[in-house]
């Protein structure tokens, strides 16, 4: 069954024909587009994938970036792989070159064992690099479903995450292949990372489960386990999803407590805004309460009093700490929201969510407006010129430009109305 591609902007239809073509052989499948060509070996002779552009004399070879089988094993059909091809490519494909293309896939895909393709199919962008892997290495499939079995294959993974197997020759892959078979794990990756926690992030890995990642992922994993927080908090992790790693890695250490850890495994995100809040809050508050708010952190005991603690702690501090000056000159119609309690109100009354966003007016350089005009809006201006964790203690400090715009609902406005408002903006900047 084919799959509707993606309407990517680079999609749309051109005057001139594209010369195409698809040749199929016992060695071979020949995809050719205007310049460009791609060989692809077969299973029972070459496998491999060899790019060709029309000026160069020699094909290279490269691990292809884009799907060629689903879960299943089955060739993937999609404008998205189209583009990623051929991304200098403005035509559709007509109907005959489609079927063309999936005749000729079909076949291509066929070439490799079922059993082969449905063992790998799972991995997404790493199932080629195996498919490589075990067409060298034909041992390396029994392997690899050893693997599967006992910890989803995630070492497997790690390795050609850590070694950047899609930048590496042909020969290189078969060696890590060799070496993930025969040597022992903290020795590999021992031998493509500077790290004192190999050891440890081995014995992580089953976390991830069945999902495999990007390999900045595993870098980051890797790199993180350097802080004592981080190795307290994954003993306290059910999964590994890199969104609840993201967050732990963010965190400062004072924060690391079993509770609040729980509460970011739960997944309950409204909760990890306001403990982004709180976080972020803390800068700018004195010794004396952060002192105050990690003791009370350290004395919960559930995710319950976590999510209580973190609201509670984050409301009290947005009371606390000075809410800046409107940046711009008044205005008739575009009146300035100036408290948090204001910010909610206009939340409410929008059905938006900027009572979540008062923060970002306390600790960076954003401030948002309500514009009183036939259609109502709610305006963010912010400062260029400084850092984006500047806070706000003059409104004469740096240019204030028109950000973004939003009707009920968070609603599109009319392009009128932009470039008016941001025209606004630009005349009402203190600096103008």
């Amino acid at each position: 069954m084919m799959q509707t591609g993606l309407d990517l902007a680079e999609s749309k239809p051109v005057t001139k024909a594209v010369p195409w073509r698809y040749q199929y052989s016992d060695k071979s499948l020949v995809e050719e587009v205007h310049d460009t060509r791609y060989i692809y070996g077969n299973w029972d002779h070459l496998f491999g994938c060899w790019k060709q552009e029309t000026n160069s004399k020699q094909p290279t070879e490269i691990i292809p970036h884009w799907l060629l089988i689903d879960e299943n094993g089955v060739w993937v059909q999609s404008d998205e792989a189209f583009q990623l091809k051929f991304p200098k490519i403005g035509a559709r494909q007509s109907t005959k070159w489609k079927h063309q293309e999936r005749a000729a896939f079909i076949a291509y895909i066929s070439s490799i064992p079922r059993s082969i393709r449905s063992l790998v199919a799972p991995f997404g962008q790493y199932s080629w690099i195996l498919l490589d892997m075990i067409w060298q290495m034909p041992k390396f499939k029994k392997f690899l479903d050893q693997e599967i079995r006992i910890n989803h294959g995630q070492y497997i993974v790690a390795v050609l995450a850590l070694a950047k197997v899609r930048d590496i020759t042909r020969g290189a892959r078969r060696q890590i292949a060799l070496d993930i078979m025969q040597t022992k794990r903290k020795l590999v990756i021992d031998s493509l990372v500077t790290s004192s926690k190999t050891s440890m992030f081995i014995k992580f890995l089953p976390k991830f489960g069945s999902n495999y990642y990007e390999p900045q992922v595993y870098e980051d994993v890797l790199n993180a386990l350097v802080r004592p927080g981080i190795v307290r908090a994954i003993s306290e992790l059910q999964g590994g999803k890199p969104e609840i790693l993201s967050v732990l890695m963010c965190l400062p250490e004072e924060f690391m407590v079993p509770a609040v850890v729980r509460m970011i495994n739960s997944e309950k995100w409204g909760y990890y805004a306001s403990l982004r809040n709180l976080v972020a809050l803390m800068r700018l508050t004195p010794k004396s309460i952060q002192t105050r708010v990690f003791d009370a952190l350290r004395s919960i005991r559930t995710s319950e009093e976590a999510q209580t603690m973190v609201s509670r702690w984050e409301q009290a501090l947005i009371e606390k700490i000075h809410f800046p000056k409107p940046p711009l000159k008044a205005h008739r119609q575009l009146k300035p929201i100036t408290s948090a309690a204001e910010m909610k109100k206009e939340g409410r009354e929008m059905n938006n969510c900027l009572a979540d966003l008062v923060t970002e007016v306390i600790t960076k350089n954003k401030y948002y407006y309500r514009w009183e005009g036939p259609e109502r809006a709610t305006v963010c201006v912010m400062m260029v010129g400084f850092g984006e964790n500047r806070h706000l203690t003059s409104n004469t400090a740096g240019d204030w430009i028109f950000s973004h715009a939003a009707g009920v609902k968070n609603a599109e406005l009319s392009n009128q109305l932009i470039e008016y408002l941001a025209g606004l903006v630009k005349r009402l900047n203190f600096r103008c």
